[in-house]
């Protein structure tokens, strides 16, 4: 009996001993999976910023998705690109991509600000369409004309001034024609151009602006993914975007290659040439180029170059899903 006892105790012993070797080896094998899976993600964290901290080009991306390393060498091609792009102008310029499909976004001088010229009529007529949303406004209601308003430049009202413009038909010229009488029609319908950019840089922005025609090319390029994101609430915004691919000026961004397929708006005022769009094809995405230089044929030059390498590159070189 007592042999029997000493066996069971000894068999319990060992079964003790094997379960905490067991327990230690899982345990073990847990910290292993965990800490590659560390490695992993930060090799891919690391890979998606792709923020050159030696050059005014950078990268950044959402949060979700993450995106694939062939995703990545796309952007840095891409970004390579812009960074040639800029070094070759004889002045300043600022460019923008923003993927839509993935909300990434490259820039070179990003956050530089420029005079925004006819640029900054987009996110006025979106201010507009957004107090119609609202119902402070109405589309068929009726602007009349001040001798303040009048403006030379772009447009074809002040060839022949008419006591009255509905807010609709003031919407449309400022950005077919990028009529400068409409837009300062619409910004008394604001309060004035001062109340109207502040109200605009913090609707679509989100930050105060300082009553100046100032913006950026990263901030352009966040105006118009606010435009494209929202367009399916706002009937507004539907024909902003359409009256931005019918716009009379089809140049710049517009090109034999890109017509047709780009909404965009220019801007011009002396030494600063602009021009901005989102494009659709198969991977949507923004671009937005400012430039100030003294050779304004050079930059119109240089934004049409730059908007076919840009689309050319999305449609041969883009990611498969």
């Amino acid at each position: 009996m007592k042999n029997f006892l000493a066996k069971l105790k000894n068999y319990q012993i060992a079964i003790s001993v094997l379960a905490i070797c067991l327990l230690t080896l899982f345990f073990w094998y847990l910290n292993e999976i965990n800490a590659e899976a560390v490695n992993t993600n930060a090799a891919t964290d690391s890979s998606q910023q792709l923020t050159d901290t030696t050059s005014e080009a950078t990268t950044e991306s959402s949060a979700t998705p993450l995106y694939s390393s062939e995703q990545a060498a796309f952007y840095q091609q891409l970004k390579e690109i812009l960074t040639n792009t800029a070094a070759d102008i004889d002045g300043e310029i600022g460019i923008t991509y923003l993927d839509l499909s993935t909300n990434s976004k490259i820039s070179v001088n990003g956050s530089q600000e420029f005079v925004g010229a006819s640029t900054t009529k987009v996110p006025l007529v979106m201010l507009i369409s957004d107090q119609v949303v609202a119902g402070d406004l109405q589309w068929a209601h009726s602007l009349t004309y001040q001798e303040s308003d009048f403006e030379t430049g772009t447009g074809s009202i002040q060839n022949d001034i008419q006591e009255k413009y509905s807010i609709a038909q003031l919407a449309e010229v400022a950005i077919t024609n990028s009529d400068n009488i409409a837009k300062n029609m619409l910004y008394d319908a604001l309060g004035g151009s001062e109340t109207g950019i502040n109200q605009w840089y913090q609707a679509y922005l989100g930050k105060s602006g300082n009553g100046e025609n100032l913006i950026s090319s990263d901030g352009a390029a966040t105006i118009l993914a606010y435009l494209y994101q929202n367009q399916s609430t706002n009937a507004g915004y539907q024909t902003l975007i359409k009256n931005m691919t019918n716009t009379i000026y089809d140049d710049r961004l517009v090109t034999d290659t890109t017509s047709g397929q780009v909404a965009h708006k220019i801007g011009s005022n002396e030494s600063y040439q602009h021009d901005i769009g989102i494009f659709f094809n198969d991977h949507p995405y923004i671009l937005t180029i400012y430039t100030n230089t003294d050779d304004i044929d050079a930059a119109r030059d240089l934004i049409s170059s730059l908007s076919d390498t840009v689309w050319n590159l999305t449609e041969s070189e883009y990611p498969g899903e």
